[in-house]
């Protein structure tokens, strides 16, 4: 038994080794391409709130997007900035008690991809002039659990989601979400949490299961081409799709219907409480290049549109303005390597939502 110990030790040794020094001699993004794999959690241990490790700041040059193209085809992109507050969401650290906007969801809200700066809520706050909140890589009911967002109503709730997203959320609305003013055991509990001591321990735990390091030996051991969807094939570097034409398929009437009564029960949530509810769909990648992925046009983010707009429903018609812009204009609204916006999609979207936010709710 002792030498079976003994054994076990001295295999296990190197791989310590090597954790120590990813911890506390490395920089924390020694062995990641990207700041989002760098900064993001996989457990909060009741201590971390956000997705994002908090209060981080972290200049990057990302090499290459999150579908993994050949070393030759990746984009590098320099100087990538992220900043994480107090929660852990990307936002530069603040004493706002209150946000009049609120933008949640996935991770094109997140900037996935995106310097800080070209994110669609630090767009949307130069062009507005008000504070705006990006609740982001989340759901709708993440608001009633953020101390800050939680006790304070909003004027706007947007909720942003990519086209595939939408057909397999979660629109569930918690019982009892509502705001109000955190209760003196809610206050503890929160003052506990957000001790930066433990939640410094919190992600030094988080990272030693995430393992970098031993991931990234795992992958060079183990490194082989992916096959992803390819746009263009005669490209020496194609466009790159995550679904390819599966994303393009047909979404019977029924499943549309249902998300449309979904969305609407969550508009008609705000709306009953004074808060404005803007529904910001985002078309899949495949959707705009649909030339390329070698499928009809798809028609399941158009009809939507459509019949939440004859809900009552206040959503921002980006399908239009995207095919405009890159069919008509050939301009490019993603990353050719990646799964999400770039930043001139960034800005046509929050340009659309800033010009919505000009006018009176639309109301049925």
């Amino acid at each position: 038994m002792k030498n079976y110990v003994i054994k076990y030790a001295l295999f296990s040794l190197p791989f310590f080794i090597l954790i120590c020094v990813e911890l506390f001699i490395l920089p924390i993004d020694f062995f990641t391409f990207r700041a989002w794999e760098t900064l993001i959690r996989q457990r909060s241990y009741g201590l971390l709130q956000g997705p994002f490790y908090p209060g981080m700041t972290l200049v990057k040059t990302e090499e290459g997007g999150d579908l993994k193209p050949s070393p030759v085809c990746a984009v590098k992109k320099k100087d990538v900035v992220w900043q994480t507050d107090a929660y852990g969401y990307r936002k530069v650290p603040s004493s706002d008690s209150r946000y009049p906007i609120i933008i949640v969801g996935d991770s094109n809200a997140a900037g996935g991809g995106l310097s800080q700066d070209e994110m669609i809520s630090e767009v949307l706050e130069k062009r507005l002039g008000k504070g705006v909140y990006p609740l982001a890589p989340e759901s709708l009911k993440s608001i009633f659990k953020h101390h800050i967002l939680k006790q304070t109503k909003p004027d706007v709730v947007i909720l942003e989601m990519i086209e595939r997203g939408i057909i397999t959320g979660n629109f569930k609305i918690p019982r009892n979400a509502d705001f109000h003013p955190s209760s003196c055991l809610e206050k503890i509990i929160w003052s506990i949490q957000m001790n930066p001591v433990l939640q410094s321990l919190a992600v030094k735990i988080d990272r030693v299961f995430k393992a970098n390091g031993l991931q990234y030996l795992k992958a060079r051991i183990n490194s082989k081409e992916v096959n992803h969807h390819r746009g263009g094939a005669t490209e020496p570097c194609p466009v790159l799709f995550l679904q390819g034409a599966y994303a393009n398929r047909n979404i019977p009437d029924d499943i549309r219907l249902q998300i449309v009564q979904n969305i609407k029960h969550w508009s008609d949530f705000f709306t009953r409480k004074g808060i404005r509810f803007i529904f910001l769909p985002i078309p899949n990648k495949e959707n705009i290049y649909h030339k390329q992925v070698g499928t009809p046009k798809p028609v399941f983010l158009e009809k939507l549109i459509r019949d939440l707009r004859d809900g009552g429903v206040e959503v921002v018609d980006t399908q239009k303005a995207f095919e405009e812009i890159t069919q008509r204009k050939g301009v490019h609204l993603y990353h050719r390597d990646d799964t999400h916006w770039n930043a001139k999609g960034v800005e046509v979207a929050a340009s659309l939502v800033a010009d919505f936010l000009k006018t009176p709710p639309q109301r049925q």
